[in-house]
């Protein structure tokens, strides 16, 4: 596997989503767009579990796929900026211009390696890409989505000592946004249920608290850097500090991060528990990187079919590890269930009658549009998918267990990789947050593929 190969599996895929919303996604040549580039996400990830021995050139890929995403980042952060320019001081206008930009050139100077710049280009780059972050949180409107007014007065309520999931929020959409949203009327009063599990609600409210629970999404995106930068020394021995750190910018500089922090969506939340993970088993302490996979697990109700990959790949025997996995799932969950185990079952899986969202980035909105194809239900689509990600993972599985455990750790993300895509390229509700943790599971595969390099003399 070759830089070229990865930086194709990384920016591709960016720049179909940057052109689908220039060009409307439901046109032929976007679909197009997304399509070459998830066929050749699927290319390098079979290259990967087929290949004896796929790896990246230590001294020229890190550079190049920090390069790559740099670039991106500055390109959708500015169209963010931009968008966001109606109601924005011209302080604040400049502020975010200049945090974006200099995100960039920080990036730019520890790829380039600049004489006495790269010991402090890593912290530089994730400070004004934080202070960027942080702008659209305090500097930019907040914009009307139902995740924050959830999040925000779920927060709320919890500290009232209320049982959120008994709560009913209020609508903030109109009539005809009610319908394509949620496709019933019923609605418009109020949203009757909190749709997170507990812990996206317990991680809410240290944001809440300061101001904004969007805050909580920007402190984790933050970690994820240092928690990787911490991780990879151990896992890639004799590579270069400014490889390491090179590396561990990539999945904060997704491009459409900015969007992902003012809407307040959850990912981040993803993000920094397999961070968190990879930071505890790169340091052998086997029983915390158990705590981080149930930490991992019990964010969305999708997650607890990800822990396969972490159960089949990293064999875990000892029931100590396994009682570490069950704790913060059955931490979190169990005050909700001996409050009334039926209104937290309902509303986690309330919202699976919801309408197909027409502008969502999959295959099932395309064929409503494009082809008119009736599609009700969305459980065909998932099905196949599944499907056929069980038959690739059923290879992957068979041939990792006679690998080391560095490579069980790379067929681990790979796994990762593939479940995530094919549950959102089916579904009925795909957006640019839903695939930021597929970036980011690809970001740390590339990461763990890079080969060894000599120690600078």
């Amino acid at each position: 596997m070759n830089a070229a190969a990865s930086l194709l599996l990384l920016s591709l895929f960016s720049f179909a989503y940057a052109f689908s919303r220039f060009l409307g996604f439901f046109s032929y040549g976007s679909f197009v767009l997304l399509s070459v580039s998830l066929a050749s996400l699927a290319a390098v990830c079979v290259l990967f579990a087929l290949a004896r021995r796929p790896r990246l050139d230590g001294h020229a890929a890190p550079g190049a796929l920090l390069l790559a995403m740099g670039l991106l980042f500055l390109v959708f952060s500015v169209d963010f900026i931009l968008s966001q320019r109606r109601g924005m001081g011209s302080g604040a206008f400049v502020f975010l211009l200049f945090t974006a930009g200099l995100a960039f050139l920080s990036s730019l100077g520890l790829v380039l390696r600049v004489p006495r710049f790269p010991r402090a280009a890593f912290y530089l780059a994730v400070a004004s890409a934080g202070a960027m972050l942080a702008g659209t949180i305090f500097l930019v409107a907040e914009p009307r989505i139902d995740v924050l007014t959830v999040l925000g007065e779920g927060s709320q309520t919890l500290l009232a000592g209320e049982n959120v999931y008994r709560h009913t929020f209020p609508n903030i959409y109109s009539k005809s946004d009610v319908l394509a949203f949620y496709g019933d009327l019923k609605y418009l009063g109020g949203l009757p249920r909190f749709p997170y599990p507990p812990l996206v609600l317990y991680l809410s409210v240290p944001g809440h608290l300061l101001g904004d629970v969007r805050v909580s999404h920007l402190l984790c995106l933050l970690a994820v850097p240092f928690l990787l930068r911490g991780a990879l020394p151990s896992l890639l021995p004799g590579a270069r500090r400014e490889t390491v750190e090179q590396l561990s910018l990539l999945p904060l500089l997704y491009p459409p991060v900015g969007y992902l922090v003012q809407n307040g969506w959850t990912e981040s939340f993803m993000v920094f528990a397999a961070a968190l993970f990879l930071f505890f088993y790169a340091r052998g302490r086997s029983l915390l990187a158990c705590l981080a996979i149930g930490f991992f697990v019990s964010l969305k109700q999708y997650t607890v079919c990800l822990v396969l990959p972490f159960l089949f790949l990293l064999r875990l025997k000892d029931w100590r590890t396994w009682a570490a996995l069950a704790a913060v799932p059955v931490a979190t969950v169990l005050p909700f269930l001996l409050a009334g185990p039926g209104a937290m079952v309902e509303d986690l899986t309330g919202l699976t009658d919801i309408p197909l969202r027409t502008d969502s980035l999959s295959l099932a909105s395309y064929l409503v549009l494009a082809h008119g194809v009736p599609l009700d239900d969305n459980l065909p689509f998932l099905a196949v998918g599944m499907l056929s990600v069980g038959v690739l993972l059923t290879g992957i599985v068979r041939k990792v267990h006679a690998a080391p455990p560095g490579e069980r750790l790379r067929f681990l993300f790979l796994s990762l990789a593939i479940l995530h895509f094919a549950f959102f390229f089916t579904a009925r509700h795909a957006f640019s947050n839903h695939y930021f943790p597929l970036v980011a599971f690809l970001s740390i595969l590339a990461a763990l593929s890079v080969e060894g390099e000599p120690s600078p003399r």
